[in-house]
């Protein structure tokens, strides 16, 4: 039975290694979207408020959502409301990117454990990708690895 005591023994070494990277992931390290003050365009941001989680939506919940901002950035009189909410994990923003309610002129996104939800029925369909690579540019974690291209939900 040789066979099956080198199966515990690379079981055991599997499951400890596991361990250890879910360890190394423990910290909060994590990377994170900033609100920032301006973006590329003329765009200026008016406002941050806290999101409460208890209003956040049900989907962002389920996956324990921990805090949020709301900001709006505008420009000649136009005002574009974003959203940042805040996971416990890259993954856990990924699923919501999969599970998030879809409405009409929203844009949303990952950026590390941030959930981003840009609205932009004030932006003509010309200034929609511009306005959203200055923010993913300006809020971009100083940390992440990987870009990612916005989603609008028609």
């Amino acid at each position: 039975m040789p066979s099956v005591s080198r199966f515990r023994v690379f079981a055991t070494v599997f499951l400890a290694a596991l361990l250890l990277l879910s360890l190394l992931h423990c910290g909060d390290s994590t990377p994170r979207a900033s609100m920032p003050q301006s973006l590329d365009g003329g765009w200026t941001r008016t406002s941050v408020e806290p999101i409460d989680v208890a209003a956040a939506p049900e989907s962002l919940k389920r996956l324990g959502v921990t805090s949020g901002q709301s900001s709006t950035y505008e420009r000649e009189g136009r005002k574009v409301p974003v959203r940042v909410y805040e996971l416990p994990s890259g993954t856990a923003a990924f699923e919501a990117q999969q599970t998030f309610t879809r409405s009409a002129d929203e844009y949303y996104f990952t950026m590390g454990a941030s959930f981003v939800v840009v609205e932009a029925s004030t932006l003509a369909n010309e200034e929609r990708r511009p306005f959203l690579m200055a923010f993913v540019e300006a809020a971009r974690p100083a940390n992440a690895s990987q870009e990612q291209e916005p989603q609008e939900q028609k």
